[in-house]
C-alpha cells in the first residue's frame, strides 16, 4: 500500500509541476550567432545579450529580457556604456524572407520593458520600409 501511495504522490507533484510550467524549460532564442550586416557592423546574438559593433566605435550591448521565438521578436535592454540611449529597452523583431534573415530594431528608447513590448509596429510583410518606414536590415551569418 505504500509503493502506491508513494506512487499516486510522485505522479501527483508531477502533474503540479507540469501545470505549473515547472517541468518546462523556455525554447532556446533560435537566432543566436554571430552575423554581419550590408552596413558593415557586427551582430552577435547570444541567449543573454545582443552585441553591435561597428568599427570606430563603441559597442552598443543590449542585454536580453525577454524573447518570444513564435512571435520572433525579443526585448533588452541596453547597457548604461552604448554610445545612443544608453539603459533604455529596445524591441528586435526579426523575420526570414528567401531564406535569408532580417531584424528591425522597431523600438530603442522606450523607458520600461513593458513599453517596448507593446509596440507592434514593425511590418514584416514590407522589407523595403516596414521598420518605422527603414528597411530591415539583413543579418549574414559569419
Amino acid at each position: 500500500m505504500k509503493k502506491l501511495t508513494v506512487s499516486v504522490m510522485v505522479a501527483a507533484t508531477a502533474a503540479l509541476l507540469s501545470a505549473c510550467g515547472g517541468s518546462q524549460e523556455q525554447q532556446a532564442l533560435e537566432i543566436v550567432g554571430s552575423y554581419s550586416d550590408d552596413w558593415g557592423t557586427t551582430h552577435t546574438i547570444t541567449e543573454s545579450s545582443w552585441t553591435q559593433h561597428s568599427e570606430g566605435m563603441d559597442d552598443s550591448v543590449f542585454e536580453i529580457a525577454a524573447y518570444d521565438n513564435d512571435a520572433d521578436f525579443l526585448v533588452a535592454q541596453g547597457a548604461a556604456g552604448n554610445p545612443f540611449n544608453p539603459g533604455k529597452w529596445s524591441r528586435f523583431d526579426w523575420t526570414e524572407s528567401a531564406g535569408a534573415l532580417y531584424f528591425c530594431q522597431i523600438v530603442f528608447d522606450a523607458e520600461t520593458q513593458e513599453a517596448a513590448t507593446a509596440n507592434t509596429g514593425a511590418d514584416r510583410s514590407d522589407l523595403e520600409a516596414g521598420c518605422n518606414g527603414f528597411g530591415w536590415s539583413k543579418l549574414n551569418p559569419q
